[in-house]
């Protein structure tokens, strides 16, 4: 009889050593790897900083272009810039605002060519090197141009 007492308490005591012990305390969410930080500053106030142009073609105009350039403010430390958007001999400056971003990092505009004969996107790089697009900028041959805004940016914490 003694040994049978042994022996249960034996297969007992090894049945608890491999259970894990629980706390009760839900376990920290794990976090998510930073995003890499651009080693990126603005240029000085007046410069361009990207831009995107195409030349008009099928009009009388002579050297007319779709142009729209990102330039520097005084402020573009905090996300300040100009959008200065071009077709023909019609210009249009924009004052463009980028989003605040969590830890304070500096974002980089950037300018890419979209879908249609005379448009663009001016977005951002955060610093992972992933194009977020802003505004959406076109132009028709009559002359007329357009801004859009076509994404917003929530950070969450």
């Amino acid at each position: 009889m003694l040994q049978k007492i042994i022996i249960l308490s034996g297969i007992l005591f090894i049945a608890a050593c491999g259970q894990r012990q629980e706390t009760g305390a839900p376990a920290a969410p794990a976090e998510a790897p930073a995003e890499p930080r651009l080693s990126w500053k603005p240029p000085l106030a007046g410069t361009v900083v990207d831009k995107y142009e195409k030349p008009v073609t099928g009009t009388r105009l002579y050297n007319a272009y779709f142009r729209v350039s990102v330039l520097a403010t005084d402020s573009s430390l905090r996300g300040h810039y100009m959008i200065k958007a071009e077709f023909g001999g019609n210009i249009h400056e924009i004052p463009y605002e980028l989003p605040a971003w969590s830890d304070d990092r500096v974002l980089k505009p950037v300018v890419k060519a979209d879908t249609g004969a005379y448009a663009c996107l001016v977005g951002f790089d955060s610093g992972s090197g992933a194009f977020r697009p802003y505004y959406r900028i076109d132009a028709q041959k009559s002359g007329d141009m357009n801004i859009k805004q076509v994404a917003t940016y929530m950070l969450t914490r």
